[in-house]
């Protein structure tokens, strides 16, 4: 609908020779055009680009639908102005519901992970007993659906954004290098998800797209699950203590008074 009647917009402008303004011009570049030619962006991992780029483009967008609005209406045609009327409605809606990616919007089932599908009430029941036990912003990691509810509903602080937390994650056996950064960076607990060891990510990624970029990265979440290995090592009651677990989701105490 929107294309419809940007299309129509810029017909009407360039038929009523209003486009020699250069503000006409600009918001019709920075508009439809732009708009249009994002929309390739979609179904690529570079959607991104094209969602933030909507708050922008629509400036221009909405000012060429308002020119179709209007010229249509002048026609005074009762069936043109239902129409008009309907679209309205239509364009209003579709706005709201396209503010949100598609992934956010159509939920489907749990067979992709790290993302709105598994955002399920055992998380929320887990993220719960975490605030009650142990209280609001403790430093935690998780998987992006770790990062959402215990950050969010549960007032954590979760260091899902740091570029290393799939260093903790993807080694099957515990390493210096990764106690060294849960220590650095005050980890005091770690939150992990059993559904990542059997279901590709949602968006690619358990935890921030800066992994898939980096060198030798073995393609967890993108071409196949994480090996169980990778959370068994977890279990090694040296550094990590189970406190709780649900069936999918489990909480560890970090303890490194251990650790040289």
């Amino acid at each position: 609908m929107i294309l419809l009647f940007s299309g129509l917009g810029i017909y009407f402008i360039h038929k009523e020779k209003k486009v020699q303004n250069i503000l006409v011009y600009s918001l019709i570049i920075y508009g439809p055009l732009l708009y249009l030619l994002s929309l390739p962006l979609i179904p690529t991992y570079s959607a991104e680009i094209a969602y933030r780029s909507w708050s922008f483009l629509f400036i221009g967008v909405s000012f060429v639908v308002a020119y179709t609005v209007d010229m249509i209406i002048r026609r005074r045609k009762l069936l043109m102005k239902t129409f008009i009327f309907v679209a309205i409605i239509l364009i209003i809606v579709g706005g709201i519901s396209i503010d949100e990616n598609p992934s956010g919007r159509f939920l489907g089932s749990v067979n992709l992970v790290s993302g709105p599908p598994a955002i399920t009430i055992d998380v929320f029941y887990a993220s719960s007993w975490f605030e009650e036990k142990c209280g609001r912003y403790n430093n935690i990691l998780g998987d992006l659906t770790i990062h959402w509810v215990f950050g969010g509903y549960g007032v954590q602080n979760s260091m899902i954004s740091e570029w290393w937390a799939w260093n903790i994650f993807f080694p099957e056996t515990i390493n210096g290098t990764m106690l060294s950064n849960l220590e650095i960076y005050g980890i005091e607990y770690l939150v992990t998800d059993k559904r990542i060891t059997n279901y590709l990510a949602k968006y690619g990624d358990y935890f921030s797209t800066a992994q898939i970029y980096n060198e030798g990265h073995p393609g967890y979440g993108r071409i196949r699950p994480l090996p169980k290995e990778c959370l068994n090592k977890f279990d090694d009651g040296t550094f990590f203590s189970r406190m709780y677990s649900n069936g999918n989701i489990t909480v560890y105490r970090i303890n490194l008074k251990k650790f040289p």
